[in-house]
Order: C-alpha cells, then sequence, then structure tokens
C-alpha cells in the first residue's frame, strides 16, 4: 500500500470523533498511529515527485501523531488544519493513480469507516478538550455541537440547555435585573464602564477557578463589555496561568456571523461536522420562514426595544430577524450596535407592532418592571399600543443572545406578525402587554 493512500485513510479516521470505535479499541488506535508515523518518517526523503513542503508537512504530522501516542491527545488546532491539506492532496494522488482496482478499495474503505462513525452516538468525551465558555450564546453552541462533557467551567448567565447547570461559573455581576429598574441598570452599567479611564466591567471573573479549570480552549468576545467580561481580563488571566490555552474572541454582527462563528467553534473542536449540518438545518428553518414573508401583503412598522429606560432601537442582528419574520425593521442599525433612541423618533415611526427585548430580561423581568418603567411621551398613542400589539418575549433566549436559537427568535416574530399565516405565538414564546 503506497504511503500517500495510507495517510488518506488514516487522516479520514482521525478526523472523527469516533476512531476509537471504529479501530476497536484505543490500543488498537494507538499502534495504528505508531504504525503510520514510523511509515511517514520513512517516506520524507527526497524523491523526484516528493517536494521540499510535503516532506515538511508529512513530517510534522508523523511528529504530531507521535505526540498524540504519548499523552493520549487529539492533534492541536493547526495540526489539524495540516492534516486537512495532506487529505486533499493525498485523495488528488489516490484519484490521478494508475493502480484503480487499489484506488477503488480505499475509497470504499473510508466511506465504510465514515458510514460506521455516523451509527455511533455523539459523544463528547471522545475528543479530550477542556473548554471554558465565558457566554451563554458559546456555552449553546458548544452543547449543540455535541460538546457538553469537554465544558468545564460557565458564566454566571448561562442557563441553557438546563444540563449546564451544574457547571462550575466563572463569573459574577454587579446588576441584578431582579433588584434594580432599568434605569437603575442603565446608570449602574455607565458609572462602572467608565471607571478606570473607561476600561472598568460590570463584572467578576474567578482567576483562581479559572486556573484550576486548566483549560485548553477559552472562548469570549470583545463586542460588548455590557454582555460579557472584558476579554482583555480574560487574556490576561489566561497568560498568568498556561501561555498554551488558546482564548478565542466571537465577534458576531449578523446572523451570518453567528452562523460562521458556530462553524468557528467547530473547527476548534474537531467537530466541523457537527457545525456544518447545524448551519445547514438553521439555514433552511430560515428559508422556508423566507418564502412564506416574501408573499406577504403589509410589512408592519416593528419597533423592537432594547431597553426600557432610556429607549434603546435594536442594532447587530435584530433587524435581520425582524425583515426575514416579515417585518419592516426600518427602526433600528443592522450589523451595528444598538443606541438610545428618543420618544420623538419613536412617535415619527408610529410603530404597529411593539416587542419588548430588553437585553438579558425574560418575559417575567419585563412583566415585573414595566408596569414602573418611565416610557418615552407619547406611549398611550402609538398605534400599537392604541391596538394592543405590544408584546414581551424572553430576550436573553432569542435576541440577546448571537446563538442557535436566534433562529426561534424570528420564528417567534412571525407569528406575533403574521399571525394569520404562522397562526399566534403561545404563552411561552410571547405575550401581549
Amino acid at each position: 500500500m503506497r504511503p500517500s493512500s495510507l495517510i488518506h485513510i488514516f487522516q479520514i479516521h482521525l478526523a472523527l470523533p469516533g476512531a476509537f470505535e471504529i479501530f476497536g479499541g484505543a490500543a488498537e488506535f494507538m499502534q495504528a498511529l505508531a504504525d503510520l508515523a514510523a511509515e511517514l518518517r520513512q517516506t520524507t526523503g527526497p524523491k523526484e515527485n516528493q517536494g521540499r513542503g510535503q516532506n515538511q508537512q508529512q513530517l510534522g504530522i508523523a511528529h504530531g501523531i507521535e505526540n498524540e501516542q504519548k499523552h493520549g491527545k487529539y492533534l492541536s488546532t493547526d495540526l489539524m488544519r495540516r492534516r486537512k491539506q495532506i487529505v486533499a492532496r493525498t485523495a488528488t494522488e489516490v484519484q490521478n493513480s494508475d493502480e484503480v482496482a487499489q484506488a477503488a478499495s480505499l475509497r470504499r474503505l473510508a466511506v465504510r469507516a465514515i458510514q460506521e462513525w455516523r451509527k455511533l452516538p455523539t459523544c463528547a468525551t471522545k475528543i479530550p478538550m477542556r473548554i471554558v465558555s465565558l457566554l451563554p450564546s458559546t456555552t449553546e453552541i458548544v452543547c449543540a455541537l455535541g460538546l457538553e462533557d469537554a465544558l468545564v467551567g460557565i458564566t454566571h448567565e448561562c442557563d441553557y440547555p438546563p444540563s449546564v447547570l451544574d457547571k462550575p461559573r466563572l463569573t459574577a455581576s454587579r446588576i441584578s435585573h431582579e433588584t434594580m429598574s432599568s434605569a437603575e441598570i442603565d446608570h449602574a452599567v455607565r458609572s462602572q464602564l467608565a471607571q478606570l479611564d473607561g476600561h472598568g466591567s460590570i463584572y467578576d471573573l474567578d482567576e483562581e477557578r479559572l486556573r484550576e479549570l486548566n483549560p485548553d480552549l477559552i472562548l469570549t468576545q470583545e463586542l460588548c463589555d455590557v454582555c460579557a467580561v472584558s476579554y482583555k481580563t480574560v487574556e490576561r488571566a489566561a497568560r498568568m496561568f498556561d501561555a498554551g490555552v488558546r482564548v478565542v474572541s466571537l465577534e458576531p454582527n449578523t446572523i451570518g456571523d453567528i452562523f460562521e462563528n458556530i462553524r468557528m467553534v467547530g473547527e476548534l473542536t474537531g467537530r466541523e461536522d457537527a457545525a456544518a449540518k447545524l448551519v445547514d438545518e438553521l439555514n433552511s428553518r430560515l428559508d422556508r420562514i423566507k418564502e412564506v414573508t416574501a408573499r406577504v401583503d403589509h410589512r408592519p412598522r416593528t419597533l423592537m426595544l432594547e431597553w426600557l429606560e432610556p429607549a434603546f432601537a435594536p442594532g447587530h442582528w435584530v433587524p435581520e430577524q425582524v425583515a426575514i419574520a416579515g417585518g419592516d425593521h426600518g427602526f433600528g442599525r443592522p450589523g451595528q450596535p444598538s443606541t438610545t433612541t428618543t420618544a420623538a423618533e419613536i412617535r415619527a415611526y408610529a410603530p404597529e407592532v411593539i416587542v419588548l427585548i430588553p437585553c438579558g430580561y425574560y418575559k417575567e423581568d419585563i412583566l415585573r418592571q414595566l408596569p414602573h418603567a418611565n416610557l418615552p411621551e407619547g406611549w398611550e398613542d402609538l398605534p400599537a399600543v392604541r391596538k394592543g400589539e405590544v408584546w414581551a418575549t424572553d430576550a436573553t433566549s432569542y435576541f440577546s443572545r448571537p446563538g442557535p436559537r436566534v433562529v426561534d427568535g424570528v420564528e417567534i416574530l412571525a407569528r406575533i406578525l403574521h399571525p394569520e399565516v404562522f397562526g399566534p405565538p403561545d404563552d411561552s414564546q410571547a405575550v401581549r402587554v
């Protein structure tokens, strides 16, 4: 069997989380790795048809395999990328080979391995990785990719899926939605962020606990200091205990960016196929809504209020959610941060539907604070208020978090805006106020 063909088969096997089962057990798997590493080293000498670059790549893979055998861990992300490059090159070699019968046999073996893997239950423990998620959205993404068992630390706000509730929590907030009004929270946030020359924070990070958890990968963000602990704080803490830990910042501004983040997490964790499948499913759900809303006769003017006191107009992916759901998304800034708005701007827009989505709030939080909120002047005269088209929903689940459930948010909006087509939302999704 030619070494390049052997690489092709082993690369496919190594890329699969079910590789241990395919090889019949860890011992056989590690022995196969050792054999491949030895053969790779024997085939990196000078040859007419083998360039220096490929020699170095084969040596790199051999070195990575030997490390994997020694430490019992999967290859690093960089070596995973290098491995994928070799897969593409050697696959081409197999296809162009004169040994047609052998090439066909190799492809059949690879296909069979993939089919066997797809029959296996998803199990994150097969990837010996320790992940800390410092965003509720990345916690949802990690779990959606079947990596919940690899998740060793989360934030105080991470509450979905419910099975993560017992995970160690590494952050705490200095503000409370339960005891403070939206106006008090806004004042506290602005005061905290203004401290230390604009580098203050409303969150605390348990750096000692983070060090004890010893993660390989930390997922965080730089998009918004109000949404999560400061990226600089995380990066500084990571450097103090392990120079090798990878800190990855995710910065989504649109739904497309959110889907790219899902793919990125998949790549970082060896779950590319699961990420691609998830994104395809989410896109299919959005396409079904777009197909229907493309035919609606009227797109109601829709105000998504991202904060109560002061009133905030929507930004980032929220206007896009409105547009897909069949509403007019003229009030807001697509792909840009949300910003304060005025009573005059709201009156001029004359919204026909208002959906209350204060960042981080659940329906219960909104309903508790709304009677005491100082709403924009002229609120009672707005068309949406007069017609009873003001809604409260779980903002934190479906609109604030840039994760898979933004698609749920679009589906809920479609029910609010076009109940004659999609059916009205049930009380678990949204309630009139």
